[in-house]
């Protein structure tokens, strides 16, 4: 067993190995370091107010920006409703339908 960081030691395999595949596998894949404060539709603003357009944004905002409020205001409406709820444990109102779509 190891304990601490092995890619700190110099002509360690672990961190030439890391080192090759950071060059190599995935060159394109770069660290911005650009805090996000506040990301907002398209771009996002970093601590210092410059604002950048989200180049990288993820499955989660690409189609619809950082705070949509649609979907905001939806998330937020069904967090009031009900959050999660395991069907198997409890009966959940929704989950009743689930027999007219499973069976068509």
């Amino acid at each position: 067993m190891t304990t601490g960081n092995p890619d700190q030691k110099p002509g360690n395999e672990n961190g030439e190995v890391t080192a090759r595949y950071d060059d190599h596998v995935v060159p394109v894949w770069k660290w911005l370091n650009v805090p996000a404060k506040r990301p907002s539709d398209f771009t996002v603003e970093d601590y210092e107010g410059n604002e950048y357009l989200d180049v990288s944004s993820g499955i989660s905002v690409t189609n619809v920006g950082h705070n949509n409020e649609v979907v905001v205001e939806t998330a937020k409406s069904q967090v009031d409703e009900f959050v999660h709820g395991c069907s198997y444990v409890h009966p959940i109102g929704w989950s009743i339908g689930c027999d007219k779509i499973l069976l068509c």
